[in-house]
């Protein structure tokens, strides 16, 4: 009688972990599309005037005065120019809550960094 308890009692513990594994955690912001949303608006370059991006939610952008494209993937920023038909590719960082962004132009070598603040 004594077995069996045990057998159950291990049994229901497997059933609560694996349970409590399931759980959805919907506020995860590992996930790189979480992000898209932070971009939306516009960014003024933090030396030089008169350069800025203008995300847009529909996916357009305006890059430098340039028209472009852009999209989160793979965990990076991609700006496609439509009139140079370039491809840029940033790692970024959101800093001091969401007012800063950084970006690091992975293309080049050494990376370029170059900071923006949201307007």
């Amino acid at each position: 009688m004594k077995k069996q308890i045990v057998i159950i009692g291990i049994f229901f513990l497997f059933i609560f972990t694996f349970l409590c594994g399931c759980n959805n955690n919907t506020n995860n912001n590992s996930n790189p599309s979480d992000d898209s949303q932070k971009f939306i608006g516009t960014w003024q370059h933090g030396t030089l005037q008169n350069v800025r991006i203008i995300f847009s939610k529909n996916g357009n952008c305006d890059y430098h005065g340039q028209v472009a494209k852009w999209e989160i993937k793979e965990g990076k920023l991609e700006i496609y120019t439509t009139g140079e038909e370039l491809t840029l590719t940033f790692d970024y960082n959101f800093l001091d809550n969401n007012q800063i962004l950084e970006l690091i132009n992975v293309d080049t070598d050494p990376p370029l960094v170059d900071n923006y603040m949201k307007q």
